[in-house]
């Protein structure tokens, strides 16, 4: 059964006010009223946490953060956020990009991840040019997110085997944390059944979140042998659910970091020393506070409570976590090379 076009909720991000004011007139004169705004990353992100749209229009090149330059990578790591939520939390998040050019460079990088996802695409001159056949095609794209499902990518051997493919050069470079990560990560995985499932995804989830802690000490030269102590640990369910609460924020600050920033005053201040990427920290960071909602029952997501309380996790969920710490770790693999 169709939505009412009148009923959805949509989420643009776009940084340039005019654009946005044209989005807004459009959606307004057909009755949608449930709008949020958001000129970079970072804000689209944060309203994305707070409550999930049906529809996102979302500008190619925007800014990180206030102030930042406009990229597409940008854009990107909106997307792969919109493609998490859908798999794991079966929601159907559509995204219509908004083009300075269908040229863009990193348009087929984007579109590339889930064609079902992104469903269209419009060169942001019509805006400006012929605004009546924008709002015209702008309007039947809608109508056509209304009524079309997504197509969802489910957790496959396939995409298991993919991931640890990506890392085998992390054997050379840190022989101790590839064993780890296959023993403790992908191995559960593939051995997961209907009995198994809730355990072993939950485990996972948090040893995800040990990865994270281990690569931030790593990439900052504090491995000890205390670290590596708390990996080899926690091999039973009782210790990962006994996990204390660790801050989001002093993990999301020492990433932050890694990407050659730092977080001053309500905006960013490079640094000048990049480690890894800002899509590696973003999902590095996510990964981290998923650890956290699983072992304390998702006080910091109330939209997915019932998950995290009811311990109803699945082999999605687990597949989740691991394709977040991919970047970071991949990017160690460079650093570690060097």
């Amino acid at each position: 059964m169709s939505k009412d076009i009148k009923d959805l909720s949509v989420i643009i991000v776009e940084d340039e006010n005019k654009n946005t004011e044209i989005l807004e007139r459009v959606l307004l004169g057909n009755g949608i009223k449930k709008i949020r705004t958001a000129s970079n990353t970072v804000d689209a992100l944060d309203l994305l946490e707070a409550e999930y749209p049906n529809l996102i229009l979302l500008d190619l090149k925007i800014p990180y953060t206030k102030g930042t330059p406009e990229e597409s990578v940008n854009a990107l790591n909106i997307i792969m956020e919109v493609e998490r939520i859908n798999r794991i939390y079966d929601y159907n998040i559509r995204i219509i990009i908004i083009s300075g050019t269908t040229q863009e460079r990193g348009l087929q990088k984007l579109i590339s991840l889930d064609k079902s996802l992104i469903q269209h695409m419009f060169d942001k001159g019509l805006m400006t040019e012929d605004s009546d056949k924008f709002k015209t095609e702008l309007l039947n794209q809608i109508n056509h997110v209304l009524n079309y499902p997504i197509k969802k990518e489910k957790a496959t051997i396939t995409l298991l085997e993919l991931n640890q493919k990506n890392i085998f050069p992390l054997k050379t470079v840190d022989g101790y944390l590839f064993e780890f990560i296959n023993t403790n990560i992908f191995s559960p995985f593939e051995k997961m059944d209907a009995t198994t499932e809730s355990n072993l995804s939950f485990a996972i989830i948090v040893k995800c979140g040990i990865v994270v802690e281990y690569l931030v000490d790593a990439f900052s030269l504090r491995i000890t042998d205390s670290t590596k102590k708390k990996l080899t640990s926690l091999t039973d369910l009782a210790a990962l659910k006994s996990q204390p609460k660790e801050s989001d924020m002093s993990i999301r600050d020492r990433l932050i970091e890694l990407t050659g920033r730092k977080f001053n005053s309500g905006s960013f201040v490079n640094t000048g020393i990049q480690i890894i990427s800002r899509q590696a920290a973003d999902f590095a960071q996510t990964a981290y506070r998923i650890r956290n909602d699983a072992s304390h029952t998702g006080e910091s997501d109330p939209k997915n409570k019932n998950i995290f309380s009811d311990n109803n996790f699945t082999k999605e969920h687990a597949l989740s976590s691991i394709t977040l710490i991919l970047p970071i770790v991949k990017d160690y693999i460079k650093f570690k090379g060097k």
